[in-house]
């Protein structure tokens, strides 16, 4: 029976890994528009506007946008080479 649990433990991890990703512009973008749905009633008014809504979702992706830029000169930032002494 403990062998079983195991086995099942085993493949709950490896299911749940499997699906689990990195925050990328998708979730980002879902997690801001969660936070502006909750926001109290006493919070500026202007966040709720159409444009300026839509115009937050937008840049909480933009560390998503930088980080998967391949162009060279972004290169040497995204693509850290690391070094250590032994």
């Amino acid at each position: 029976m403990k062998h079983r649990h195991f086995i099942f433990a085993i493949a709950a991890a490896l299911l749940f890994t499997l699906t689990a990703h990195a925050w990328d512009y998708e979730r980002h973008r879902l997690i801001n528009d969660l936070a502006l749905t909750t926001l109290s009633k006493d919070f500026p008014a202007f966040v709720r506007l159409p444009a300026n809504r839509e115009r937050i979702l937008f840049l909480s992706g933009e560390p998503d946008r930088w980080r998967n830029n391949r162009d060279r000169a972004l290169r040497h930032l995204n693509s850290l080479d690391h070094y250590f002494d032994l």
